[in-house]
Order: C-alpha cells, then structure tokens, then sequence
C-alpha cells in the first residue's frame, strides 16, 4: 500500500491531477487499458484507473501529457465528471458564500490517494482543516517519539491503549472494547518476549506472564478520561464501543495512521528502556515502582538492580523536595549486604536522631509481599531491642507505643501494619504509633501522598515535645473515640443550631451559617449588638462545640480593660528585672499553635479601649497570611529583641504566629462608654449583629439536653483561600468571582459619591465568603452576597449631611429593587422605605432592612450609623 496527500486546489475540483514521478508505475499496474480510445499522436492508449471515495466507485482516465518528458503523467477529467461533482460536495467549504470557484479562502483541505496494487484501486480520502488541527492536537498530546515524561506515562497503559486503537484502525477491524483488549493483551505478550519488564499489576501473584484477567480489569477500571484521552477516544456506557470524535476520525488517514504507528511504537521502547535504565519520577511513582519490582530484584545480586537507585535516591530526593527543611535527615535502604524484606525509607528530626536504630522518625515501610506502603511514626527498635526478650520488648514497646497514642489523641487503628512474619517486620510494625496505608491506585494520588506526609511531619512535631517534656495540648481520647467527624460543613451548622438550644441559646440558622462562613473567610470577627444578647455566649457555644475548652486551653475570654492603649497588656512586656511577663495572647497562642485543632480566642467587649491601639500587631500580622506548603500561617508575632536578656521566655514565645487554626472573636457594645471602629478594623472583619429580640423565644422542650455534638472535619473550619489566585483556580470559581465583581462594582460606584468606597482587601474577602459559601452549600450566591454588603460594606456608611441620605437611598434601591423618590421635605424617608417592604423585602433582605436603620439614625438622631 503506497500513500500520497493532495492538497486541493481549483484545477484538482475541474481538471485533474498530476500523478508524482515515483508512483506513475504504481499507478500504471493498476490501470485498465481502453482500446476505444488513443491520443492524438499515437504515442500511448488511454487507460482507466479505479477510484473509491465515500463508498462510491469511479473509472478515470490516466494519460501521458507530453512526449518530451517520459514520465509525465495526469489523472484527467471535465467539471461535469461524477469525480468531479462529489469532490466539490466534500470541500464545499472552501468556496465563499457565493459558491463562486473563482476564489478560495484559506481553508487547507487534502485528498489522501492510497494505492492498493492488490485490489487494482485506488482509495480516496478527503480530509479538511478541523480534522488537521485534530490530528495536530492529538499529536501534540502524545509527544514527540523520542520522549516519555514519566509524569504523563506514569504507567504503561495509556501507551498501549493508543497502540491497541492503532492496530484495529489499520486492521479496520471494529473499534469493540473487546477487540481493543485482545489487541492490548497480545501487545503486552509482545513486550514480555522482547525482554521487556511491564507492570507487577498485570500479573497474577508470582507469575512472570501478563494476565488476562488483570489486563481486562485493568481496562475496565481505567477508562479513557483517567488517560486524559477522552478528548481524543471514548467508551460508550456500555463499555462496548470505543468512540473516536468525527473530526478526529477524518484526520486518520492512511498516512496518519502510519505515522501514528511510528512514534507510538518509539515511545513504548522508550518508555520501557528508560523504566528499565532510569526512572524519575514522583514519589508516588517510585514507590510504585519499588512495589511492582521489589520481587524480581531480589531474584539478582544484591545490589544490581534498578530498585536500589530508587529508594535509596531517587525517593530521597522526592521527600527533601517536599519538605525542603534543613532540620530533618531523609534516608533509605534496601538491606546492608542482602535485599531486605522490608525497605524503608526515613524522614529524621537531626536533633532527635540520624540513625533510624533508635529514636522516633516517620518511615516509608514496604510490605513487597502484599504490595502495601506504611508511611508510619515509629520508634527505632534495634537500640530500644538490646538486652530485652522478645516478650520483654512486646511489653514494654507497647506500653511506649500506648503512651504516646493517648497523648497525642490518635485514635485506634483498623488494623495493625503488616510487613510479614520475620521478626524484623513483626518489631517494625509493633513500633508503630500512628501510620498511613497506600496500595495502588493510592499511589498515583500525588495530592494526597503531600498532604499525609504533611499531617505526618505535625504529629512528629508534636510527639518530639510531649518527649522532650514541653506543654502540648491533650485530646480528650474517649470523645475522639467516640464520636466521627462530620465532614460537610451545613450538616454540622445545622447539628450547631440544636447543640447550642441544648444550652438554652437560641440562634438563627442563617445567624450560625453567617458566622461559620466569616470564620472560614477571615480568622477575625466582630459580634455588635446590646448587651445580654447572648454575644459571649455564642462565642463559647461555638468553641465548646468545637471541643474547644478553657481546660484543655483552646478556649479563651479576655475582657478588654478601658485603659490598654498599648499591645504590651495583651502580649506581654519586659518588666524592670528583665524577665517578660506574657500578655494573655500570647499564653494562648502558645498552647495554640501546640495543636491542630481550632483554637477559640474572644476579646470581650473589645472597644471598651481603642482597637488600634492595642491590637495594632494583630492586624498587621493577620494581614501577613500565607500558605506554607499545606498549612497557613503568618509572619512571627514578636521580634527576638523584645525578650532581651530572657532567653527562656525567648525559646518559649519568639516562634509564636497565628496559625489557621487560631480564631478570634470580638464582641462590640456601641454606646457612650465604648469607642468607634475604624476602617483599618472593619475592613479586616466580617461584623454580625445581634440586636433582633425575642423575648417569647424560649428553649424546646424537644431538645435534648445531653445533646452531643459531633465532631468537625478540621480543615472544614479553615479558609479554603488565602489569596485570590488560589480561588480562581479552584473549579467555577472564576465565574462565580466574575458575578461578584460586578455587583461590588456596582456598588463601589455608589458610596464612590461620599468617598466610602472600599479597595481590594474588601473585594477579595467577598469573594472568598460567596465562594465558600456556594461551595459547601451553606448558601445561595444572592444570600451569601446579601450577608456581604451588611457585614463587610454597610458598617463603612456613616455620616451627616443630605448627600449621605442620596447615598443611603440609592443603596436601599439598589438592594430591594425598588425605585424610591428620595423626600426633600420633612417627612420621614424611613417610613416610606418600611412601607414599600412591607410585601416585598427585595433581592438582599438583610442589607436591605438594616439600610432602613442606617436611614432611621440619619433623620432621628441626625447622624447616620451602622451601630444601632
């Protein structure tokens, strides 16, 4: 079969075409002689060849042109040909609205001849610019031949997979999920006699054949969008079909197909040439590849294998990349002079110990057998082991092991690790205080791998001071024990609302939704209202269901004294005998960032003194948040100068931050004896109300009071986004961002006229606040909007003057949507606006009644206010 491409152009739809020099013989063998016909000269007979396109049949003339050149040969035909007349239906396109032949636009459009000399016919395939740029795409996904990036062939399958299709297109054999795995299994049978080594995870249990049952399973479990193929190939439902898009199927011409071939087949000898020679890839990747090989390698001499390179270095280099810390040590080994039955690899704090012989360190364990990874906090056992029996170490190994799990409040495992039954194994795994399981598919889940190893680096941390003897906050065992942890966040608001009525505190649930989502926002929020409305309460409440206590220090209530005017009464100061006296923030900050659990600070009556006086460094240093690697924190909260010549309070309290599991609430009185805030303040906070009184309002009798509250999924609690980048990378984020924008827009044009607008640190909080709030269903985009404008923008509305009352009536119309003539005269704007809401409180019912306040305050007390 010989191939060639035609570009078309005019003469090809009209005329005909010039045959190539180096398939005029081709052409000839399969020409048909028509002895009717002869040229003008005498010098040839006209011949016929059989064309095929679109299923059609054609007979056309083939004629040597010219004496003066030997090989010169056309295909010839006239305009009203049948050849003629469908080529112009295929590549319509090409002509302008006015069908006129004589100009084309600059669409590219082909004809592939291919020359089947065994059927005497040649085959015809027309091909335009969508299907180019399809097989371009294609192309471009795949790669050039010669290179394979482990991260995009973590596996053989995709590779295979693609070949697979090739053989049935070329084959033209039906494209059934059947014929493609009988094609891949008889690849992999190919691979197997060349030498290859292809994945453990296709063979049976100890066997060096690829199995038939694990390729199917395989196939069957990893459909096409898990290859990133399903733009290019597809299953149906039925998993009976594979199903190639139509302008990709037009573009798999003969010729394409064959090029396909070629770079396909290059890149699976690479791609298991370079898996045999090097592999550099992914954590996940390497330990993968440890466990589908670990067994062939120790069938070869210690240490010539492949295996070696990859634990003792290559995964080496995955974990320094991750944690890229100084302070700790990572090593692995595969055995000191004979393979190992458990390799391992160890991350160590250097001040706890290098050898992984003794001390505590996290390990990568690997179980070769059952094809299991243990990343595990473990005790060194060779040390630990001398001079004790194996009933003696049993013993006391558990006792130590028990101690610490209590301490740290891990609950008890399903299962205890299993790295077989050689003693060395059985010790490991009794060693073992907390681990983490991966088998594949965990391993490919690179996400996962980075957040257990970071989650595993905290409890380290924190069992290195429960050794060393410093404070650390204690889990309460038996409520972690006891009760699972929620892990949607309107599920637990909603077990909130009842917990807290349990207590005989009765709050909305759009209340409890607002405050939930401003702490997930920003870890700083303002609760105004009269006093006895149950401001602190909440507060605690909250903490308390949170099981966050005083006793276990992750509950805090500091009442803020009228003469602070200083951070020194909230953090601490240096007295005249040189020993710092630490503020009660920083006491709680220290237990804080001891624990990973949310941690609960109330200001009470917070501006009974002037907020940005006293909580100056707050602010500044909420505002330095940022994400290092998995968790969040912010810049250091007290410079190493201010202990001066007290290194114990320095060692104690220098590295002390706010951490994303520290939330500070402040609770706000407005009247004589208390002082307004400013907008560095309000721009910093979400500010909720309580101010609505129900006096009837009284506990149900239907609430238990036992009523236990489930425990929350930590990280539910923290904000998902701490720069805006980070939100619109996530998911629709970016057309939910886009909808806010416009509103705030809108809205900033509006108080533009009394210079209140607000700038980017308000814009952003918003829309983090609807993001999350419509991501974790806590509420619809126009609720969580509506909570917006009256806790981050209202607040900033105050003044006198008429232009004022302009503004707070075109905010009132902007929010209910409803046009109100603004009243000139004495009357009251007020009434007018509660008359027009009486049916109808508008698109944004909060903001809307809490402006008829703010209108309220302007014309009684001639002084507009958020504050009521």
């Amino acid at each position: 079969m010989k191939y060639y491409n035609k570009k078309i152009d005019m003469s090809l739809l009209k005329e005909g075409f010039t045959i190539p020099v180096e398939l005029v013989n081709d052409f000839l063998v399969i020409s048909e002689e028509n002895p009717d016909k002869s040229d003008e000269n005498g010098l040839n007979t006209y011949s016929q060849v059989r064309f095929i396109m679109n299923d059609q049949d054609y007979l056309l003339p083939i004629k040597k042109v010219s004496s003066q050149r030997e090989h010169l040969y056309q295909i010839r035909y006239t305009p009203t040909n049948p050849f003629a007349i469908e080529l112009n239906k295929c590549f319509k396109a090409i002509y302008n609205d006015n069908n006129d032949l004589t100009t084309f636009d600059t669409r590219e459009e082909y004809l592939e001849f291919s020359i089947d000399t065994e059927k005497n016919v040649v085959n015809c395939k027309p091909y335009n610019r969508e299907s180019i740029e399809k097989w371009q795409e294609l192309l471009g996904y795949i790669g050039p031949e010669d290179s394979i990036n482990f991260n995009d062939y973590k596996k053989s399958y995709k590779l295979v997979w693609i070949k697979s299709i090739i053989n049935l297109l070329k084959t033209h054999k039906t494209t059934t999920f059947e014929n493609l795995f009988v094609e891949a299994l008889s690849i992999y049978k190919q691979l197997l006699s060349k030498g290859y080594s292809v994945e453990e995870s296709l063979k049976d249990n100890n066997s060096l054949e690829v199995s038939s049952n694990r390729v199917r399973t395989i196939m069957t479990d990893a459909p096409m969008t898990a290859f990133g193929l399903s733009g290019f190939f597809s299953i149906d439902r039925n998993k009976k079909n594979i199903i190639i898009p139509k302008d990709l199927k037009n573009s798999l011409t003969n010729t394409n197909i064959k090029e396909l071939e070629k770079i396909i087949d290059k890149k699976i000898e690479v791609y298991f040439m370079k898996k045999s020679i090097e592999v550099t890839g992914t954590l996940g990747e390497n330990l993968q590849f440890v466990l589908d090989n670990y067994n062939d390698a120790i069938k070869v001499r210690y240490p010539n294998h492949e295996v070696n390179r990859i634990v003792t270095k290559e995964s080496v280099s995955n974990l320094q990349d991750i944690i890229t810390n100084d302070q700790f040590l990572v090593n692995g080994s595969v055995g000191i002079g004979n393979w190992s039955n458990v390799p391992w690899i160890a991350i160590m704090d250097k001040k706890e110990t290098t050898s992984t012989q003794k001390g505590m360190y996290l390990v990568y364990l690997i179980n070769k057998d059952s094809k299991i990874v243990y990343l595990s906090l473990a005790f060194g056992v060779t040390d630990f082991s001398k001079n004790l029996s194996t009933k003696e170490f049993k013993v006391k190994m558990k006792d130590l092991v028990e101690y610490y799990k209590s301490r740290l409040g891990i609950q008890m495992m399903d299962k205890e690790i299993d790295l077989g039954t050689q003693v060395l194994g059985k010790k490991y795994a009794m060693a073992s205080i907390w681990y983490k399981t991966y088998s594949y598919p965990d391993l490919d889940d690179d996400e996962r791998l980075r957040s257990d190893l970071f989650e595993a680096l905290k409890i380290y941390e924190r069992a290195l001071k429960i050794k060393n003897g410093d404070s650390i906050i204690d889990i309460n065992q038996e409520e972690i024990n006891n009760q699972k942890r929620v892990e949607d966040l309107l599920i637990w608001t909603n077990n909130l609302k009842d917990y807290l009525e349990s207590r005989s505190l009765n709050y909305t649930i759009e209340s409890l939704k607002s405050i939930i989502m401003s702490m997930k926002t920003k870890p700083l929020v303002l609760l105004a209202g009269l006093s006895g409305t149950g401001k602190s309460k909440i507060v605690e409440g909250i903490a308390n269901a949170l099981s966050a206590t005083m006793e276990n220090n992750r509950y805090k209530m500091i009442s803020v004294r009228p003469d602070w005017s200083d951070p020194s009464d909230l953090l601490g100061y240096v007295g005249l005998n040189d020993k710092f006296n630490p503020g009660p923030l920083a006491e709680f900050l220290y237990h804080a960032n001891n624990t990973i659990e949310p941690c609960i600070l109330c200001l009470d009556e917070m501006n009974l003194a002037r907020v940005e006086h006293y909580f100056s460094d707050v602010l500044s240093v909420i505002e330095t948040r940022k994400r290092d690697n998995e968790n969040v924190s912010t810049d250091l909260l007290f410079s190493n100068e201010i202990f001066k010549s007290d290194d114990a309070s320095r060692q104690k309290y220098s590295k002390l931050r706010l951490t994303d599991n520290v939330f500070i609430f402040g609770t706000v009185n407005m009247d004589d004896s208390t002082h307004p805030f400013s907008n560095k303040v309000l721009d910093r906070a979400n500010t909720i109300e309580f101010n609505h009184i129900d006096l009837r309002s009284l506990p149900s009798n239907e609430v238990k009071k036992d009523f236990q509250m489930p425990l929350l999924k930590t990280s539910l609690i923290k904000s998902d986004y701490i720069r805006l980048d980070e939100c619109l990378n996530h998911g629709q984020n970016m057309m939910t961002a886009n909808q806010v924008i416009e509103i705030l827009v809108q809205i900033n044009g509006i108080l533009k006229k009394q210079n209140l607008q607000f700038g980017y640190r308000v814009r952003d909080e918003i829309i983090y606040f609807v993001t999350q709030s419509v991501n974790h269903n806590m509420m619809n985009f126009d609720e969580a909007i509506d909570f917006c404008i009256y806790q981050k923008i209202l607040p900033k509305v105050k003044g006198s003057g008429f232009q004022l009352k302009e503004l707070i009536n075109t905010l009132f119309e902007y929010c209910s949507d409803k046009k109100n003539s603004i009243d000139h005269g004495d009357g009251y704007q007020y009434l007018k606006m509660e008359t027009d809401l009486m049916k109808n409180m508008g698109k944004y019912p909060v903001s809307t009644q809490k402006i008829v306040d703010i209108m309220k305050s302007y014309e009684v007390e001639g002084y507009a206010t958020f504050w009521s």
